[in-house]
């Protein structure tokens, strides 16, 4: 059986600029957006928490690293540690350590406790991947879903899960695991690829046709379900689709379909699995925050005026990034 499992990954990244962090107030709580965090000077990106702090990559002139913050927005940002990974999901924590990559060939761990960083070697040759991990293993999936490191939190041997169809010429990647099974979802030709997590090779569940249609696909588990995004289509005329997989793993079913911008999308779920959320949108026009009840299938949309580096929830709030040439800013909005 599927369980609920946090660790979205993926390595798509949307660019761009805007004049204000500001945005249209939330149709479903009447909210309206507001700055958390405000980083002068910084490109932050692949936003995610564990329910007690947020956690972020910042890029300066002269440095390039994980930071940590409270959700309250009133404590410090806190360096933890080097990461050259350029992906959305590259942060994986748990109750005792916090993980992240620091590129394609090395995972760093810290205790919550504080002390001296850690270096988990993964002894891979492929290009800079995304972070995904259980109770004990961590998965890096590289681009195109070509390959999976898995590698116990503890360091040791890595296990190379390979994948005999995705060519080795990167895309979005997206991968999510449940108690046995490992799924991941390429960005280039929309195959959702599955393969046991203790085993060597990856198959292909299903693929969205055409499939010579560009394809974004982003996953995420909820309950005994996973739901993939879907983007296909040029510029101009994209394509975009919510679909469901039940337990046992089958036929994809599409359960809804948005046109809410003609950009790629950053799929999350909240800590209870009944709301889903996205991102999407394209540079210099805009962002839109989107969510989808679970049950009966309602969504409302948030319109963002700057871009998106990756999407963070709780059971009462919602955390994404906008970014200009100058500043980034950690946003807040509640979910209820």
């Amino acid at each position: 059986m599927l369980r609920l499992n946090l660790n979205v990954a993926w390595c798509v990244m949307v660019l761009g600029c805007g004049t204000s962090p500001t945005a249209d107030r939330d149709a479903a709580t009447g909210s309206i957006p507001t700055v958390l965090y405000a980083r002068p000077g910084v490109t932050a990106g692949a936003i995610t928490t564990d329910g007690d702090f947020l956690y972020w990559r910042e890029v300066t002139f002269t440095d390039s690293a994980i930071v940590q913050a409270p959700l309250d927005g009133q404590g410090p940002v806190v360096r933890l540690g080097p990461s050259r990974s350029a992906g959305i999901s590259i942060i994986v924590t748990d109750a005792t350590h916090i993980y992240w990559l620091v590129d394609d060939a090395n995972i760093s761990k810290l205790a919550r406790s504080g002390g001296a960083i850690e270096n988990i070697p993964l002894q891979m040759d492929y290009p800079p991947g995304v972070l995904a991990g259980d109770a004990g293993h961590l998965y890096v999936a590289y681009g195109n879903c070509q390959a999976i490191a898995r590698v116990a939190k503890t360091g040791g041997a890595v296990t190379r899960i390979e994948n005999p169809i995705a060519e080795r010429n990167g895309g979005g990647t997206s991968v999510v695991v449940d108690d046995t099974r490992i799924y991941c979802g390429s960005g280039n030709d929309g195959r959702l690829f599955a393969g046991e997590k203790a085993g060597s090779t990856l198959e292909t569940l299903f693929q969205v046709e055409p499939a010579q249609d560009k394809v974004l696909s982003t996953v995420v588990m909820v309950g005994d379900s996973i739901y993939v995004w879907q983007v296909r289509g040029g510029p101009q005329d994209r394509h975009v689709e919510l679909l469901r997989i039940g337990a046992p793993p089958g036929a994809p079913e599409a359960i809804a379909a948005f046109n809410d911008g003609p950009g790629g999308g950053v799929l999350g779920a909240d800590p209870s699995g009944l709301r889903l959320y996205w991102l999407t949108g394209v540079p210099g026009n805009g962002v839109a925050l989107g969510s989808f009840d679970v049950a009966t299938r309602q969504r409302t949309v948030t319109k963002v005026e700057w871009t998106q580096h990756g999407v963070a929830v709780t059971n009462d709030h919602a955390y994404w990034i906008n970014a200009n040439i100058d500043t980034s800013f950690i946003m807040r909005m509640p979910t209820h």
